[in-house]
């Protein structure tokens, strides 16, 4: 029983246990920051995908608005509406 006891306690301060506790915890933070890492990646593409679409959007809505007055510079003019004529 004392053998026991004795071989117990002795497992409970192998330094061989608290190594692959340390590294055990080691692996921990590394998968943790390789999971913030991962997320922060998801989160940038994710925002880079919105610039890039608004942009797109705010070309085409430019576009239009160009294209309106271009139309409308052509048919707004007063010597379309009135002959002048001398």
């Amino acid at each position: 029983m004392i053998q026991e006891i004795a071989s117990k306690s002795a497992r409970a301060i192998d330094p061989a246990a608290s190594v692959s506790r340390a590294e055990l915890a080691a692996e921990q933070n590394e998968a943790l920051r390789a999971r913030k890492e991962r997320t922060v990646a998801e989160t940038v593409e994710r925002q880079a995908e919105f610039s890039n679409n608004r942009a797109e959007t705010l070309a085409r809505q430019a576009d239009q608005i160009e294209r309106r007055a271009e139309t409308r510079e052509a048919q707004d003019g007063v010597g379309n509406n009135v002959d002048i004529r001398i």
